[in-house]
């Protein structure tokens, strides 16, 4: 269990992590809002391993952030690199970082690509253009020498099928990444047996492990059947009004967990 940690200050994400100390596997630092000066106490404050995520600052959105500057990615790499040196266990980022910026024609395509009223296509934060892959690559091993681990991220604004999600995660392990976190899109309930059939199979030929998500309808206990299928973690949220609905709460995630007989706490 993941607990994402958004809070505008340093002093608010250590009052959320001394709550969640006792009980959480993980956290999740969203870096953007931070006093990057601060940062390493965070890190510190907690003997649970600490994600770094630094998230373009459209992404902030969901987080109830609208006015952040925006960033470059070659800055936010700076970033994740930063917050490991200070103590951070992992970092995540995209699978599209670096990615020259497509003609808005091309663009504005791939976001109106439908089938029957649901988003299809090519998933959308996935690049295989060469020199952006060779620069994750480079990005996933300083930050391995660094003794941290490695999270390649794909939000693919899509309804995921199962082709594109083995794809995504053997390209994730491909470009050096040791954890695989895929997001789909669910606009209609029945785009959820599709999600779990991509867990299905992605727990059978994933090379690495991976945790499968999606956006919709009742995603928050969606989210949490994808551990039945295979999914390895859950990002869950804690009280505050920086954190995503479309997480399910930590008290939900727990006793989820702890029904199945997975897990002791």
């Amino acid at each position: 269990m993941c607990l994402v940690v958004s809070e505008p200050t340093i002093k608010g994400c250590l009052k959320v992590i001394d709550r969640f100390e006792p009980v959480a596997d993980s956290f999740e630092i969203n870096l953007p809002q931070l006093d990057p000066a601060l940062i390493g106490d965070v890190f510190h404050s907690t003997s649970r391993p600490c994600i770094a995520t630094y998230r373009r600052s459209d992404f902030m959105s969901v987080f109830g952030y609208t006015k952040l500057p925006k960033v470059s990615d070659e800055s936010r790499a700076d970033s994740l690199k930063r917050a490991v040196a200070l103590g951070a266990s992992a970092a995540d980022f995209e699978l599209d970082m670096f990615q020259p910026k497509p003609p808005a024609e091309a663009l504005k395509g791939a976001n109106e690509s439908h089938v029957r009223g649901r988003p299809r296509g090519r998933p959308m934060e996935f690049s295989t253009d060469r020199d952006a892959v060779r620069r994750q690559s480079d990005l996933a091993s300083e930050i391995r020498d660094a003794g941290a681990e490695v999270i390649l991220s794909c939000h693919t604004q899509s309804v995921l099928r199962e082709a594109d999600a083995i794809e995504i995660v053997h390209a994730a392990a491909g470009r050096g990444g040791q954890f695989a976190k895929l997001v789909s899109q669910t606009p209609r309930k029945e785009d959820v047996f599709e999600l779990l059939e991509c867990a299905f199979s992605l727990n059978r030929k994933s090379l690495i492990p991976f945790t499968l998500m999606n956006v919709g309808p009742e995603s928050a206990s969606q989210r949490l059947l994808s551990v039945l299928a295979g999914s390895s973690w859950v990002y869950c949220r804690p009280p505050s009004r920086h954190s995503y609905a479309g997480q399910p709460t930590f008290e939900d995630t727990k006793s989820f967990i702890e029904s199945l007989g997975l897990r002791e706490l």
